[in-house]
């Protein structure tokens, strides 16, 4: 499974030399730098290795390209370099600073045929942190940090063991059930517009897959296990449905949701948090306007998971916050042709540990190709898009009701 932040190892060797950028650049071997990219995981290899200008770290166009979530394009006629990520898309000219009145500035340049551009400055503008250290023998530590969840990284479920789902079906066998009614949905406004200009739904479709049936949760040394189970199967192809108001066929894009987090202490930065443990199935890969008007439909339909924890200060166009943590390690089941979706969440990604406390909410979201939210439904409805607050202890079999969340 793909990870959507990671930490990778990689040491090559570069040049240091008198290069100056241009359309064809000559390296002058001064001296031998070692260069150390540093993200978490597994290892991955550059397709080539970086060179080095007055300490600052230039990649191939390729070697951006293989980075989790970016396309990369060269005109060669025009020399203009365009690099893309999520919503992000940044425009670059050979031999011109990426930051406007820095003539000094970083600057693409070609090299025998190969396109660099500036490591830092470009990962900057599409959602990557980039830090660069220098250790004691003069190598430079480049860590990578993505942040942001790309539709690209939806890989496949990393499923689960016969051992690991008999662990999740003891924890949750000691934790704690919640049933819902059913046909209890939230009432959205009709004035609801999402960023892409579609309207939610005011009378949501009778389907019994986007209801809950009830959610049991429970943890043990590693995870917390979430189970939602509906009041129907989730079909195993693309469902549709007639909208006798609109007299459209609509089709449903994905349901998903879990536990919306508003507070727990995360051991990894010491501070008091917030975030996620969601669970969704999806028919199409994303489902924004842009791509359900040209839908790339995922068959079989794909179960994935989402870790999402610590607000940063960036926030996509839309006004959607982006976390620093994001990304879908753990464990997953259920989907097609089952009532239910199982997730395991690691505690590592939240800095927990068994006993700790956390609040949260629970509710999913149905999305189609007419509306931004087909129909939400909602744990414990209090009349908001969003049920009421439980408190749990991780690993318990009972939990307190704090009553509606603060709007």
């Amino acid at each position: 499974m793909k990870r959507i932040i990671c930490f990778v190892l990689i040491i090559v060797t570069v040049l240091t030399g008198c290069n100056h950028p241009g359309n064809n650049q000559k390296t002058t071997a001064s001296q031998m730098t070692q260069v150390k990219f540093v993200m978490s995981g597994e290892p991955i290899e550059m397709p080539r290795p970086p060179l080095v200008q007055n300490e600052s770290v230039y990649i191939t166009l390729d070697s951006l390209a293989s980075l989790p979530g970016i396309k990369a394009e060269y005109n060669q006629a025009t020399g203009e370099i365009t690099a893309t990520r999520i919503d992000a898309t940044l425009v670059m000219h050979l031999g011109q600073p990426l930051k406007t009145g820095n003539k000094n500035g970083a600057k693409p340049f070609l090299k025998q045929g190969t396109v660099y551009v500036p490591l830092a400055d470009t990962l900057e503008s599409l959602y990557y942190n980039v830090q660069t250290q220098k250790d004691s023998d003069g190598t430079l530590v480049v860590t990578l940090e993505k942040t942001g969840f790309d539709s690209s990284d939806m890989a496949a479920k990393s499923e689960f063991t016969a051992e690991e789902l008999q662990a999740a079906e003891t924890a949750l066998a000691q934790g704690v059930t919640i049933a819902d009614p059913q046909n209890d949905f939230y009432q959205i406004p009709a004035s609801s517009v999402g960023a892409d200009g579609r309207s939610a739904n005011t009378k949501p479709y009778p389907l019994a897959f986007t209801d809950i049936k009830s959610v049991t949760f429970g943890a043990d040394s590693q995870y917390f296990y979430l189970r939602i189970d509906l009041y129907g199967a989730f079909p195993d192809k693309l469902p549709y449905y007639e909208n006798s108001d609109l007299g459209k066929t609509d089709f449903i894009t994905g349901v998903g949701g879990g536990l919306f987090l508003n507070y727990f202490h995360n051991r990894n930065t010491g501070k008091d948090d917030v975030g996620s443990f969601q669970i969704s199935i999806s028919y199409v890969r994303t489902d924004d306007k842009e791509y359900t008007d040209q839908p790339d439909f995922l068959t079989p339909p794909l179960i994935s998971l989402l870790n999402s924890a610590t607000i940063t200060n960036n926030k996509y166009p839309n006004g959607d916050t982006i976390y620093k943590i994001t990304d879908n390690n753990g464990r997953a089941d259920g989907g097609a042709g089952k009532d239910y979706l199982l997730g395991a969440f690691p505690f590592q990604e939240f800095g927990l540990q068994p006993g700790d406390v956390i609040e949260g909410s629970f509710g999913i979201e149905t999305n189609s190709k007419i509306f931004d939210h087909e129909r939400i439904d909602t744990v414990l409805d209090c009349g908001w898009k969003v049920g009421e607050v439980i408190r749990y202890q991780l690993g318990a079999n009972t939990y307190e009701n704090l009553g509606p969340p603060n709007k």
